[in-house]
């Protein structure tokens, strides 16, 4: 069998509602000119998911099955997959109309490693560059940066595409012992590999808002799970530059501002609001956390990084937890998944 150019592993978790719309999303796009495979790795459901995932199996599309877990169904999916790119679809999440074109378009215009794209999210673009933008050499010390300073734009595995080859050959994988930012670890991970990436200035994903992920259930362990999930980031990223490591730190900012949003201050979280306060002075004091609001003092960071490390320093709480309070307000009315 001719290797397909692309494996696209989509993750399915009690996804009954959404998963057709995700696999008939992608098919409409690709046909008989660019070879592709779909991935489908049930783990563990509870609801009518197993019964759907048997009834799309076609020539295009294979399914397995893993253990509980959005790790262990990627890292399933990484086994299987055969293509030369390997790009992660979320099963409630869809392709937009062009993005196949746009993708290889992308890899037949230039050799690279790696490429990122746009993604829309509640009708809105988010792109990852106004023009396509070749990085090499140096720029690529440039990119981490700017990467880690702006994690919920960059750093999630879908919407970019992935070269199998390097993914195998140094053993990338997810890890299993992190609930959340998993996705920003992996890709982390593999940056570290590439030689050169190109962004693009095309949306190709979009990303539903149409459901509760485990980003946006409220469930009273996100500051710890970040947290974890920032410790093991630091010892990735200790034998790189200083500059990116001083990076590091406006990235464990932006997902303390996640963590406020999407946790201690969302409107599923029944507390008060002076006890949310409170919760939010708690978890400033946790030591990652602390070290990278008094760390970023300094630096020149995103206009969120700067107002509301400024308030936390200074011990503002009340400020920072009315700003977050209110962005948690805003994200209940328009459903978005990550702080923007």
């Amino acid at each position: 069998m001719t290797e397909p150019l692309f494996s696209i592993i989509i993750p399915a978790y009690n996804a009954e509602r959404t998963l057709e719309r995700a696999v008939s999303s992608i098919q409409s796009e690709f046909d008989n000119r660019i070879s592709y495979e779909i991935l489908i790795i049930e783990n563990g459901s509870s609801d009518n998911t197993n019964q759907i995932v048997q009834k799309l199996i076609c020539a295009n599309v294979r399914v397995f099955h893993s253990e509980k877990g959005v790790s262990n169904a990627r890292n399933c999916g990484i086994e299987h997959a055969e293509g030369h790119w390997v790009m992660f679809v979320d099963a409630d999440d869809t392709l937009l109309p062009g993005s196949a074109a746009a993708l290889k378009g992308a890899i037949d215009k230039g050799n690279a490693d790696f490429f990122l794209f746009g993604h829309k999210a509640a009708d809105k673009a988010k792109l990852v560059s106004e023009k396509e933008l070749f990085c090499s050499g140096s720029s690529i010390e440039q990119l981490w940066i700017q990467m880690l300073s702006e994690p919920t734009k960059y750093l999630q595995v879908w919407s970019k595409l992935f070269k199998r080859e390097i993914v195998i050959e140094n053993k990338i994988c997810f890890d299993t012992k992190l609930r959340l930012a998993e996705d920003s670890d992996f890709t982390l991970q593999y940056l570290k590999y590439c030689n050169s990436i190109v962004l693009c200035p095309e949306c190709v994903y979009n990303y539903r808002v149409d459901n509760v992920s485990t980003m946006r259930a409220y469930d009273g362990q996100k500051v710890a799970d970040y947290a974890k999930a920032m410790k093991i980031t630091q010892e990735r990223l200790s034998n790189e530059s200083i500059k990116v490591n001083n990076a590091y730190w406006q990235y464990v900012l932006a997902h303390f501002h996640v963590a406020m949003v999407n946790e201690v201050f969302s409107k599923s979280n029944a507390k008060s609001f002076t006890q949310k306060k409170l919760d939010m002075k708690t978890a400033s004091e946790i030591p990652i956390f602390q070290q990278a609001i008094q760390k970023t003092k300094s630096q020149k960071c995103s206009k969120v990084n700067s107002i509301l490390g400024t308030f936390l320093r200074s011990k503002m709480y009340f400020s920072a937890a009315l700003i977050y309070d209110i962005r948690a307000g805003q994200k209940k009315a328009e459903q978005v998944g990550d702080y923007e």
